[in-house]
């Protein structure tokens, strides 16, 4: 089993302890402290401007909290390129190529994340024939049919 299937399949605990985090004047996260265990399917509900893309993207390494403690996997994801490896966030928008077909999105994050599993993301992309009418093209989410593998804002992979 290669290190890719393995951390999918095993996936990655998640240990958020009193995280804070703010822009200018306004807090986007204050005091949040969770734990969510490898290998669960966890979702994060809340509206608009609620901090769900602002705490995934501190998870995901692409922000660091302005206090507090974040450890994926046991580890603070700020600069780990082995954590930066494991973990991938989908936003609303700027992260796929939205003109390019599917395929050549699977194969950017191939080139961007040195442990993404490419045979399991064509697998997850193909469609079904109930959706196999539908235009392959990626659409950031909320726009429209879309065929890459994603939830509604990230996917940690497993």
């Amino acid at each position: 089993m290669s290190a890719a299937q393995q951390t999918r399949t095993a996936g990655l605990d998640v240990a958020v302890r009193d995280l804070t985090l703010r822009y200018g004047r306004t807090t986007a996260l204050d005091g949040v402290t969770f734990d969510l265990p490898a290998g669960g399917i966890h979702g994060l509900l809340g509206r608009n401007g609620s901090g769900k893309t602002t705490l995934l993207s501190v998870l995901a390494a692409m922000r660091r909290g302005a206090s507090g403690e974040v450890r994926v996997d046991g580890e603070d994801p700020f600069e780990n390129a082995r954590v930066m490896g494991a973990t991938a966030i989908v936003r609303e928008g700027g992260d796929v190529l939205t003109t390019e077909k599917v395929a050549t999105n699977l194969r950017f994050a191939a080139a961007m994340r040195p442990g993404f599993d490419a045979a399991w993301a064509e697998e997850s992309s193909t469609p079904s024939p109930s959706t196999a009418a539908r235009p392959r093209t990626a659409s950031p989410a909320g726009s429209g049919p879309r065929s890459a593998p994603s939830s509604a804002s990230s996917r940690v992979r497993r």
